[in-house]
């Protein structure tokens, strides 16, 4: 009778807290803004959290707290929304997500007079990373720090931090983005019709050249024909993108190795979404 009376009880726990859905086959977090709020979302789960205004979001390395930019100023917060913390009031007013979590978990990266700076989260110090070439926006970094995406206007280019080199692997394009080993870089197509296909491109060892390594059609996205707004996670399979035209704003997340999209959360309106997956690297 014990024994019985325990399983039903046990039932009825895991009926009322059901294990968390995955999306894609992977458990992760999203960030996005919308209506100037940022906000964050389990995968797949319709509760987020409020982060405060914001223009942009990026997350840090380890998931627990997010990056933004709202007009001048870049703030930390952590991902429940506690302790948001003002790191810089110097930060250029651009439209095209000036804004990163540096992979060392440290500090922010952001634009500031064409350069990429990078702040401290602790002691609000600031440097400039990268002010040999010009960049507006869409930063990207990879995992060992070395290698560098951002967008000029609508020229993209790839940085070689340890050489100070760089390429423009498209002059006419946008959503200049970074795989976390640094070896594969993406854009968008601004064909017209514009945005129907994402390209991804083989950067070489030395970051001088480049070849085309794979096309994505943004058909691949449920309900969806054109997407915009593309970053890499720090999961090398996994690109977001937001809908552009027939599901307005929605964030999506690409697995560019079999080339399969789903929805992250069902949210219109969004704009440039980041995905944090957990997963050992």
């Amino acid at each position: 009778m014990i024994r019985n009376f325990l399983n039903v009880i046990v039932l009825i726990m895991i009926i009322s807290f059901p294990a968390f859905a995955q999306v894609g086959g992977i458990t992760g977090k999203v960030v996005y803004v919308k209506d100037n709020q940022v906000r964050a979302h389990q995968l797949g789960d319709s509760v987020y959290v409020e982060l405060g205004r914001g223009d942009f979001a990026r997350w840090s390395p380890d998931g627990e707290r997010v990056a933004v930019k709202d007009g001048s100023k870049i703030y930390v917060v952590d991902a429940d929304g506690m302790n948001r913390i003002e790191l810089a009031d110097n930060a250029e007013e651009d439209k095209n997500c000036p804004l990163e979590f540096h992979p060392n978990g440290n500090e922010v990266l952001y634009i500031m007079d064409d350069m990429v700076m990078a702040v401290d989260i602790h002691l609000q110090e600031q440097r400039a990373l990268v002010d040999f070439v010009d960049c507006t926006g869409e930063i990207g970094m990879s995992a060992e720090q070395n290698r560098l995406v951002c967008r000029d206007g609508h020229i993209l280019r790839a940085i070689d931090l340890d050489t100070r080199t760089h390429i423009e692997y498209h002059d006419d394009n946008c959503s200049a983005g970074i795989s976390p080993d640094g070896q594969f870089i993406t854009f968008n197509d601004n064909s017209k019709p514009h945005h129907l296909n994402v390209f991804i491109n083989k950067l070489n060892r030395t970051n001088t050249s480049f070849k085309l390594h794979r096309t994505i059609s943004h058909s691949v996205m449920p309900g969806e024909r054109m997407g915009d707004n593309h970053h890499w996670s720090n999961h090398p399979d996994w690109i977001t993108c937001e809908g552009d035209k027939k599901r307005k704003g929605v964030p999506f997340m690409i697995n560019v190795t079999t080339q399969e999209g789903f929805v992250m959360v069902d949210v219109e309106d969004t704009v440039y979404p980041d995905l944090w997956v957990e997963y050992k690297q």
